[in-house]
């Protein structure tokens, strides 16, 4: 059998499953969306790497930054909508 090794998108905490199915919570913080961003923290980032679209050397790798950002933003966002 194959352990699977989780991390919380919360808080950042790593652990090794020891049972088949999905674990419900963070062991440490107890967070129950321990697999899913933080809406907030994806629309910093975004923020973040519109900062550097004035830049004419790095526009085009901000571009690709921001629409892979807004894509996994747009899908967390339905998610949270079902």
């Amino acid at each position: 059998m194959k352990l699977k090794q989780n991390k919380c998108k919360r808080c950042g905490h790593e652990w090794v499953q020891r049972i088949l199915t999905k674990p419900i919570l963070c062991p440490r913080c107890k967070s129950p969306g321990w697999d899913k961003e933080r809406i907030s923290t994806l629309k910093y980032e975004i923020a973040k790497a519109k900062i550097y679209l004035s830049d004419p050397e790095k526009r085009e790798s901000a571009k690709k930054v921001i629409d892979a950002l807004e894509l996994r933003l747009n899908n967390r966002l339905n998610r949270v909508a079902e």
